[in-house]
């Protein structure tokens, strides 16, 4: 018996068939409710496989359930940003392959920076005796990392799916395209599948609808708020989220230190005493946040409050008395013989 195939269109790259109910294409756009059973068997460990996928979301690619509640699942798990911290913690999106035979559950992780719109392509490799099964990423990021071969014992209850939506779990948004032992294939029983990749012909990923206060490819980078703040008189700006607070000198007061609590130079605001003792003069520093006394000859200390001894510093030598001269100078008088 024959069967007719049409040939519908010719895209570069993608050759795209048409039965009765059945479209084979090499790549399909997901939308996180999308589901394709790849297969009624289990999913391909011992032989290998390996696909390629696209995306600025991430979510599972592959998901199939085992016997005694196992299953193998591979996704990208998105990029997260914790705000509960400070500094607020990013984490990269990254490939996750977790499996659970015999009531054990394991997982491995790796790549980084997924959700690019970058093609990745995903091998796994079976091992045999002592050498480990891999799994290894190509594209932005390549890695690998080594897997034990007892994942070789999964046994499945149900299809392979592509882009299933488990529950409590992110269906995938973006591309996948068959490889290796996983070939796609849409039939009457797929879910939201598209044909082809809308994302080949877009340039990077859309922008992101930031959070007040935050901004960058992940809205994770908290925006300087102090970069247009306006803290007057020398004071401090703190940055906050979407804010900032203004530290004051002591002297100043307000939202933006703007109202100015009086020089200390005036006694009023000084126990209704003068600052600067025994006749020195008061003024301001320019930040209006101290003073500085000028003393008159004869005074020292911040205030002016101490009698300047010019003797106290005992600068004569050789055993010579100093005497005070006036109220700053001194002389020596040096012992007989000197």
């Amino acid at each position: 018996m024959k069967i007719a195939i049409l040939f519908r269109l010719f895209i570069p790259g993608v050759l795209l068939l048409h039965y009765p109910h059945i479209t084979i294409c090499s790549k399909f756009f997901f939308n996180a409710t999308s589901q394709m059973q790849v297969t009624s068997g289990p999913i391909p460990l011992q032989n290998g496989f390996d696909f390629s996928f696209r995306t600025c979301s991430g979510g599972v690619l592959l998901d199939q359930r085992g016997t005694s509640g196992g299953f193998f699942r591979l996704e990208v798990v998105p990029t997260t940003v914790n705000y509960s911290v400070t500094p607020v913690l990013l984490i990269k999106s990254h490939l996750e392959m977790t499996w659970k035979i015999n009531g054990i559950q394991n997982f491995i992780t790796l790549g980084k920076d997924l959700d690019k719109n970058i093609i990745h392509q995903v091998q796994f490799s079976a091992g045999s005796g002592v050498i480990n099964s891999t799994l290894k990423l190509t594209g932005l990021t390549p890695s690998s990392v080594d897997i034990p071969n007892s994942i070789l014992d999964f046994v499945n209850t149900g299809p392979l799916y592509a882009g299933y939506p488990v529950s409590g779990e992110t269906g995938f948004v973006g591309c996948i395209e068959s490889g290796r032992n996983i070939p796609l294939v849409k039939t009457g029983s797929s879910v939201n599948i598209k044909d082809n990749c809308t994302l080949d012909d877009q340039l990077g990923c859309p922008s992101k609808v930031c959070r007040a206060g935050f901004t960058g490819d992940y809205c994770d980078v908290n925006i300087d708020d102090c970069a247009v703040a306006k803290c007057y008189h020398y004071s401090t700006c703190i940055d906050l989220v979407n804010n900032y607070s203004c530290s004051c000198g002591p002297r100043w007061t307000g939202q933006l230190c703007d109202t100015f609590l009086g020089s200390l130079c005036n006694k009023t605001n000084n126990n209704n005493t003068e600052v600067c003792q025994n006749g020195g003069v008061c003024r301001d520093t320019v930040d209006k946040n101290n003073y500085t006394c000028t003393c008159v000859a004869g005074f020292t200390g911040w205030n002016c409050e101490l009698q300047y001894d010019p003797c106290g510093s005992s600068p004569c030598e050789q055993g010579g008395t100093c005497s005070k001269v006036g109220s700053d100078d001194f002389k020596c008088e040096c012992p007989p013989g000197d």
